[in-house]
């Protein structure tokens, strides 16, 4: 049986617990008391073994992001080699007269390259508006704030409760 399914019959065996005892003959409490027990161990060892899945795949997250890191920090450190290899290789490039060289297996020459605007970030104040784009984004510390105050949401706000499970 699934969590779902031993709490499903927890509940009807607590439904039956909640009807009068004279209704009921002794034999079919202790039944009933027998059920009940029989489920709670049935939860708790379902329980336990969900809280060993769940710390087996938080382990197994923790592992993938430490991995992830590894990986990045090998893929950055090969893309900067790449990109100073390519600039070594335009510098030598621009020092031929014909801006090339061709080899039995590959063509290399220099590409006109774009304009590339660099905007010192002191200076941007001094900018007119014009070239200031300003992102527009609520702010949520403030409206929680507020409705905590009053009790009101500005429209289009709305309060979901996110419930977490505490494991120790």
């Amino acid at each position: 049986m699934n969590l779902f399914n031993i709490t499903e019959e927890l509940m009807k065996v607590k439904r039956l617990l909640e009807i009068p005892h004279e209704e009921l003959d002794d034999g079919e409490l202790d039944q009933i008391q027998e059920l009940q027990k029989f489920f709670d161990e049935k939860f708790v060892e379902k329980v336990d073994s969900c809280n060993a899945l769940i710390r087996t795949w938080e382990a197994d997250i923790v592992a993938c992001k430490e991995e992830k890191k590894r990986i990045d920090s090998i893929k950055k450190s090969k893309e900067n080699a790449l990109k100073r290899l390519k600039s070594w290789v335009v510098y030598c490039l621009q020092q031929l007269p014909d801006k090339m060289v061709e080899s039995a297996t590959c063509k290399l020459s220099i590409r006109k390259g774009r304009d590339k605007l660099i905007i010192d970030e002191d200076y941007i104040e001094s900018l007119p508006d014009r070239f200031i784009r300003v992102k527009k984004e609520a702010d949520k510390t403030a409206i929680m704030e507020e409705y905590k105050k009053t009790g009101v949401l500005p429209q289009g706000c709305s309060i979901t409760k996110d419930d977490g499970l505490n494991i120790k």
